[in-house]
């Protein structure tokens, strides 16, 4: 953050571990990562748990992760896709 990068934190909304960040990390620090509200996203899957077990919950990871990157580093053309013998497969 103190670089200007953004960053991206997800948290399964019936994991304990949201809790923790919020409590021991996020409200202690509040002061100094207020001048960096638009550069850190915090997204919550609610009800999910700390593996995302559910395919629902992992599609929610994928597409919010897609627009994210999307936002902060748009591709101005599609990248091509490598070939298969350029993964050296035959």
């Amino acid at each position: 953050l103190t670089r200007g990068l953004p960053v991206l934190l997800f948290f399964g909304g019936a994991d304990r571990l949201y809790w923790d960040y919020r409590e021991k990390f996020a409200e202690p620090q509040a002061a100094f990562l207020e001048p960096f509200g638009d550069l850190l996203h915090v997204h919550v899957i609610d009800r999910a748990n700390h593996v995302l077990t559910f395919d629902e919950w992992q599609q929610e990871l994928h597409d919010t992760s897609r627009a994210w990157l999307e936002q902060w580093f748009p591709s101005s053309s599609p990248r091509p896709r490598p070939s298969p013998v350029a993964l050296g497969q035959e």
